[in-house]
């Protein structure tokens, strides 16, 4: 919160006509772990649609499945890709809100390592209760 405060303050203070101010803003953007969690969804999600086309949409290790030990890179990867555009929007969207107010009072470390194990746990919890039930669904999206 406080760099934003900054930024406004020397946008005001470089009124000199230099681009220093978009530097910042550039910094600041780059440095955002929302923007950083909507990049790595975008890219995960495109890589799962056009790499495996023919084979029918996303496929492993894009989708989280069980037996969880024979795939468990897909326990992450399956964080960030999603089924297809309106998936990617939707979870977008919450993911900007909600997420834009937690990492106000975390670090971009923090966000990230708050994403992943809370993610990773909710896939992991979906199919060990839906296993237990006897269906497991693939799991897929944040």
């Amino acid at each position: 919160m406080s760099s934003s405060f900054d930024l406004e303050i020397e946008n005001i203070e470089n009124d000199d006509g230099d681009n220093s101010s978009s530097r910042e803003l550039g910094s600041v953007l780059f440095w955002n772990p929302v923007v950083q969690t909507l990049t790595i969804m975008s890219l995960v999600s495109i890589v799962g649609w056009t790499a495996f086309m023919g084979a029918g949409g996303v496929v492993e290790p894009f989708v989280l499945t069980a037996p969880l030990d024979e795939s468990p890179e897909s326990i992450v990867l399956s964080i960030y890709a999603h089924t297809n555009t309106q998936h990617l929007i939707s979870n977008a969207i919450l993911i900007g809100l909600v997420g834009g107010i937690i990492s106000l009072s975390s670090s971009w470390f923090r966000f990230h390592l708050f994403f992943v194990i809370t993610g990773s746990l909710s896939g992991i919890a979906q199919l060990v209760v839906m296993e237990y039930y006897g269906t497991a669904p693939p799991a897929l999206g944040a």
